[in-house]
């Protein structure tokens, strides 16, 4: 009622509490590879860490699962997918060892903890499998030429792959089941495509040429014609992958 007052209850439970929630910062850290290495290099920092790898021969692709803190890849050599987590706990994993030849694409989803690759050698066809290597499935082994990149959008269910065609270079889009194929772009706007990425924030999945050696873009929706970022054989000779970091590419 207007004008009561409450002194001597339990009131104090109800208050907030004054006290600051224990936060730390994860780094931010570009994964790369060279060949035989595979390097954790920290934004901001000199700090570049060779990744304590037990056989590594001939890595060309690799991935990272936030969640999980682990580092997938594939080695040609030894026709293998493996996985290392960087916890401290775990040592390397050979996930899939069977019935693979020179992986030269390799993506991995978050939403769902699987691995998509694309198998360019006597196989020649795009896979997926969950992160432990179970629930393997081929997905598209059919219309591939030289299969080379591969990149996911989980959000719109999109998964994107290049081919280096002698006859029909180009960039394709699916869904992640491997259904609906559309071709995004082809020659002569391609030639030789490299590395893919999407940009989650504006909606664009991004390339590199190796042969045209310039760096593309376009909406992942095909909405509006491809925009070329930089062409230049000073800047960007012969680029292989790519990534955007933010702002960044």
């Amino acid at each position: 009622m207007p004008g009561d007052t409450c002194s001597g209850g339990e009131d104090h439970r109800y208050e907030p509490e004054l006290l600051t929630c224990p936060t730390t910062n994860a780094s931010e850290f570009l994964l790369y590879t060279t060949r035989t290495s595979i390097h954790r290099l920290v934004f901001g920092t000199q700090q570049d860490t060779t990744l304590p790898l037990q056989r590594l021969q001939n890595a060309l692709v690799v991935d990272y699962s936030y969640k999980s803190n682990c580092v997938f890849w594939a080695d040609s050599h030894y026709n293998t997918l493996e996985k290392l987590c960087l916890n401290g706990s775990a040592e390397q994993t050979t996930i899939l060892s069977e019935d693979l030849d020179t992986v030269e694409g390799l993506a991995y989803n978050w939403m769902s903890d699987q691995l998509f690759w694309v198998d360019a050698g006597k196989n020649n066809k795009i896979e997926m499998a969950r992160s432990d290597g179970s629930h393997r499935k081929t997905l598209i082994d059919q219309g591939l030429d030289k299969p080379r990149a591969i990149a996911l959008y989980p959000k719109y269910g999109f998964l994107f792959w290049s081919d280096w065609s002698d006859s029909n270079p180009r960039i394709q889009r699916a869904w992640m089941d491997g259904r609906n194929i559309t071709t995004m772009i082809s020659g002569p706007r391609v030639h030789w495509p490299n590395g893919l990425t999407v940009d989650e924030q504006e909606n664009r999945l991004y390339w590199t040429d190796a042969y045209l050696e310039q760096i593309s873009y376009l909406d992942v929706f095909m909405q509006h014609p491809n925009t070329v970022l930089v062409h230049s054989a000073v800047l960007v000779p012969h680029p292989y992958s790519i990534a955007v970091y933010k702002d960044n590419v």
